[in-house]
C-alpha cells in the first residue's frame, strides 16, 4: 500500500509525464520497429479492456505515432490513450 507521501511522488511523476492520476499505464518502451501489428492488436484488446488506461511509448517518428493513434481510433478507441515519452 501506498502511504501518502509516495502516493504524492507517484501524482507528481503521473502528472509530469501527461500520464492519467487514477488510470492503469501499460508500457512499452521497444523500439517501434518491433510493434508489428499483432502485437499492437494485442494492446488494442488490453486497452479496450481496461477502462481508463492509456498504453506509454517511446517517442518515434510522427509518421510512425499518427498510425498507431488512427489504428486506435479504427478500433473504437480514442487516440490520446497513446502517450509518449518525452
Amino acid at each position: 500500500a501506498l502511504n501518502a507521501d509516495s502516493a504524492r511522488e507517484n501524482a507528481k511523476v503521473r502528472d509530469r509525464f501527461g500520464l492519467p492520476e487514477d488510470g492503469f499505464v501499460y508500457c512499452s518502451f521497444n523500439s517501434m520497429y518491433k510493434m508489428d501489428p499483432d502485437s499492437f492488436r494485442a494492446w488494442t484488446g488490453i486497452l479496450r479492456r481496461t477502462p481508463n488506461s492509456v498504453l506509454w511509448v517511446q517517442s518515434s517518428p510522427q509518421d510512425a505515432i499518427d498510425n498507431l493513434r488512427a489504428e486506435l481510433e479504427g478500433a473504437g478507441i480514442d487516440g490520446s490513450r497513446l502517450r509518449l515519452v518525452p
